[in-house]
């Protein structure tokens, strides 16, 4: 057992060992703010309650009890602030029941697959491209400029830029100037393509 206790401190006490522990730190600490830039804060010391600590709260040490009770009666007892709170609930919404659609052997089905082109990954991301093709070899293609500029890795995948041209922002493909248009006025395009496929 000695043996194995001395191997051990002297690989922990190595530079390699220590170098490597303080990367690895640092991934989780850069892993933990990017999750939270991202959806927020989910692990925090009180983070579920933003309470008035003079009537709610009693501290011992580290330790923050909220005595419920005195939280409701507070509420109770003072009639408006009860109605006014009453408000803010919204009214109960039952679930719609899920419509089963059933297949159709009398039915001839059109299948329609569609693939987007974005700007990035993540909430930012933004429609840059919208294609489709039918069964029966119909296709659809449409351009989108979008607000902001195309992500780099983004940009590697789809060949997408955004350039600025004669001081105007375009849409460009392989580095080559494409039509585009709104985001409103593809999806309209798209949704006319549809219609079309139905007939």
């Amino acid at each position: 057992m000695d043996k194995k206790q001395q191997c051990d401190k002297k690989r922990k006490s190595s530079k390699e060992y220590k170098i490597r522990r303080h990367q690895l730190q640092s991934e989780r600490i850069s892993k933990t703010a990017r999750k939270e830039a991202k959806e927020g804060k989910t692990y925090e010391t009180g983070i579920g309650l933003n309470l008035e600590k003079e009537t709610t709260v009693t501290t011992t040490g580290n330790n923050t009890d909220v005595d419920v009770d005195k939280i409701v009666m507070g509420i109770t007892n003072n009639k408006q602030l009860y109605e006014d709170l009453m408000k803010l609930v919204p009214p109960f919404t039952e679930r719609p029941a899920k419509e089963y659609l059933s297949h159709d052997p009398d039915k001839t089905y059109q299948f329609v697959l569609f693939d987007i082109e974005t700007t990035c990954t993540g909430k930012q991301a933004e429609i840059c491209q919208l294609s489709a093709i039918c069964q029966n070899g119909d296709t659809f293609s449409s351009y989108i400029l979008p607000n902001n500029s195309v992500g780099y890795y983004a940009s590697k995948v789809n060949n997408l830029t955004v350039e600025t041209i004669n001081g105007q922002r375009t849409l460009c493909k392989d580095l080559k100037p494409v039509n585009s248009v709104s985001l409103q006025i593809a999806l309209q395009t798209f949704i006319k393509f549809l219609q079309d496929q139905q007939n």
